[in-house]
């Protein structure tokens, strides 16, 4: 924990500018109220469901934080020379694209599992989602990877010391059951709790929400190579650890769909995490974090639910 918290008050005690930080904040701040008042994210996210209008629509959600995240950080540090390269323009125009994807690529139509009994078919869409949502996340990263060193690329860094952030984890999770218990967030988890297909197959729910849980847990891990690895690694070479900020930014605007709670927890959690992949060069220590807060969010809600039972 002492390595954490010393990679926390180094990051801020450095050449972070007050300014800066206070505008990235008030900006998350803003951005909160206005979703979560006018409920924008999950309107128009229903509104536009299905049709291109979708892809339209998070393209300018995104964009409007890649330029504030950015922009800002452009503005601060007078980095006026990073318009002229083009490669850097190249890797938030991929992280955008890719982001745009995440949200609006889904399959919808059960019937394309006709080969499978129908009482099966719902868990195969969503295991099918979370699978495209870990190839769309991994795509770019891994074509990255293959043309730069590992630990420069993704943050695979396996030479890492992990025992702080199982203790992280460990003294997070009561407040993460205690969260679980609202009725904000049992509204959204546990992410698959039908028993559909267990009383089909004749076996215990368990196993089925356990073969889902591998499809769901892995896209995690999708995630943080993604953004605690490509987006943080690979933008260092430009930004240093100015791609820290921005790039919690738009890890907060990817829950906007979520409870308020999760999405401003992002943030922190984003940033956090960002720090630690920066000074570890690593993403691991942010994979045991971020798989065990949802799989515990997981097992609470199911607990709280009741749902694996018959």
């Amino acid at each position: 924990m002492k390595k954490i918290i010393g990679y926390i008050r180094e990051y801020f005690s450095e050449d972070v500018r007050i300014g800066y930080l206070a505008f990235s904040f008030f900006f998350i701040l803003f951005s909160l109220f206005l979703n979560y008042g006018f409920r924008i994210s999950r309107t128009f996210t229903a509104l536009f469901h299905g049709s291109i209008e979708l892809y339209y629509f998070h393209a300018l959600f995104y964009g409007i934080v890649f330029l504030f995240g950015f922009g800002s950080y452009l503005i601060t540090y007078k980095r006026w020379d990073l318009l002229k390269e083009k490669k850097w323009f190249l890797l938030i125009f991929v992280s955008w694209i890719t982001l745009i994807g995440i949200s609006s690529i889904r399959i919808e139509n059960a019937d394309i599992f006709s080969f499978l009994p129908e009482e099966t078919r719902y868990l195969a869409l969503l295991c099918m989602n979370y699978a495209i949502n870990s190839f769309v996340y991994l795509f770019f990263p891994l074509a990255y990877f293959f043309r730069r060193n590992v630990s420069e690329s993704l943050g695979l860094n396996l030479k890492t010391e992990l025992t702080p952030y199982w203790i992280l984890l460990l003294l997070m999770v009561p407040l993460i059951v205690w969260a679980s218990a609202s009725p904000s967030f049992l509204k959204v988890y546990p992410r698959y709790y039908d028993i559909t297909a267990a009383r089909f197959l004749g076996i215990s729910p368990y196993w089925v929400c356990g073969f889902f849980e591998i499809f769901y847990l892995s896209n995690f891990i999708a995630l943080e190579i993604f953004f605690r690895g490509f987006m943080i690694q690979s933008f260092v070479r430009y930004l240093g650890k100015g791609s820290i900020l921005p790039t919690a930014m738009i890890y907060c605007y990817m829950h906007f769909n979520k409870p308020l709670e999760e999405a401003f927890g992002s943030f922190l959690g984003g940033l956090i995490l960002g720090i630690i992949a920066y000074r570890t060069r690593s993403i691991f220590g942010g994979v045991i974090v971020h798989l065990g807060v949802a799989f515990v969010m997981e097992m609470a809600a199911h607990f709280f639910r009741g749902s694996l039972t018959y």
